[in-house]
C-alpha cells in the first residue's frame, strides 16, 4: 500500500487473536519508524517462569533426582544419586498453546562439566555444558511447563547452577510508530 505525505493510513496491532483495533498512522509516522532501526523489535508477553532470579529461593520449582538450594541467589541443583537431575518450573502466566518463545538463562556453574538439557515449553534445546549466558527464541507446542533443565548422567553430589531464567511469548515483531502507544508495524503483514 503506497501513502502519500500527508494522509492517514491504518495500522493494525498485531496480538494473540489476531488484530486489535486498528489505528491511524501518516505517512511521516511510518517513514520514522522505518528509518530508525532500533524502534525495530520484538513486543513480548508476560514473564512464564515465576521466580527466574531466585530472590523467592527454590519457590515454585521441582526438583527431580537433586535437592534445590539457592546460595547467593542463584539455583543450585545438586544430585541425589545417579541418573539425570535437575529442575523444572510451570507457569502461572497465561499463555498460548503454541507460538514463538524468547528465552534468556544463564548457566553459572557447573563443575563436572557433564553435558545438560534444557527445554524452553517442551522443546529440547541443544545439549549444553558451557557456563555462560544462552538466549534465542524457540517454536513450541503448548505445555505448562515453562522451564526444565538437567544434568545429565550426573553422579551423586555433583551440581550445576543456574539464574536469571526468563521465557516469554513473542507476540509480535515490527517497528515501533512515534507518537503512539506501543503500536507496531508489523514484520510479517502485507
Amino acid at each position: 500500500m503506497l501513502v502519500r505525505p500527508g494522509s492517514v493510513g491504518r495500522i493494525g496491532q498485531p496480538s494473540r487473536s489476531g488484530l486489535v483495533p486498528a489505528i491511524d498512522a501518516t505517512a511521516e509516522q511510518i517513514r520514522a519508524a522505518i528509518a530508525d532501526i532500533s524502534k525495530y523489535g520484538e513486543t513480548l508477553g508476560p514473564e512464564l517462569v515465576s521466580n527466574g532470579n531466585f530472590s523467592n529461593g527454590s519457590t515454585g520449582w521441582t526438583p527431580s533426582g537433586a535437592t534445590l538450594t539457592t546460595p547467593s541467589g542463584v539455583l543450585r541443583a545438586t544430585a541425589t544419586g545417579s541418573g539425570n537431575m535437575g529442575a523444572a518450573v510451570t507457569t502461572g502466566a497465561p499463555y498460548s498453546n503454541s507460538g514463538t518463545f524468547r528465552y534468556t538463562f544463564t548457566v553459572s556453574s557447573n563443575p563436572s562439566g557433564r553435558s545438560f538439557a534444557v527445554y524452553v515449553r517442551n522443546r529440547a534445546l541443544a545439549n549444553l555444558s558451557a557456563v555462560g549466558t544462552y538466549t534465542g527464541t524457540v517454536a513450541t507446542d503448548g505445555t505448562t511447563e515453562a522451564f526444565s533443565i538437567y544434568l545429565l548422567s550426573a553422579v551423586a553430589g555433583e551440581y550445576f547452577e543456574v539464574d536469571n531464567i526468563s521465557v516469554r511469548e513473542v507476540l509480535g515483531v515490527g517497528f515501533l510508530l512515534p507518537g503512539t502507544a506501543g503500536a507496531r508495524i508489523n514484520a510479517s503483514a502485507r
